[in-house]
């Protein structure tokens, strides 16, 4: 989950809306899928296992996983214990460019050029 680098409301509610914009454009093609992710479970794998690093992860950062939508979404987070990327708009940057090499899709070419768009505002 995206983590802005002002914690403003817009910003928060912005990505909101378009994660749920993501969620009905998916159930209409079909995509989504039931719950894949139970933070329960991982937290009760055992320590340095690839699930609990992910619940270690999600705690540290303070971060719900997603439970809605297609099994992409549902595994992002994953992605950043893959990576090692964090979860500031830089980085979920760079999970997006990682998400292009693996499957090119233009959702991901779109959130990462929205995230480029959101630093270049904010660093100047």
């Amino acid at each position: 989950m995206i983590q802005p680098l002002s914690a403003s409301f817009d910003s928060a509610s912005r990505i909101q809306k378009f994660l749920d914009l993501v969620d009905r454009i998916t159930e209409k093609k079909g995509l989504n899928v039931p719950q894949v992710v139970y933070v329960e479970k991982l937290r009760s794998l055992p320590v340095g296992s690839f699930g609990r690093t992910w619940a270690d992860f999600l705690d540290k950062n303070n971060i719900v996983p997603f439970t809605t939508g297609p099994r992409r979404k549902q595994l992002h987070d994953g992605i950043h214990i893959l990576t090692g990327y964090g979860t500031d708009p830089i980085a979920e940057a760079e999970v997006q460019a990682f998400l292009l090499g693996a499957k090119f899709r233009l959702a991901n070419l779109l959130i990462g050029l929205g995230l480029l768009r959101m630093i270049h505002k904010t660093s100047r």
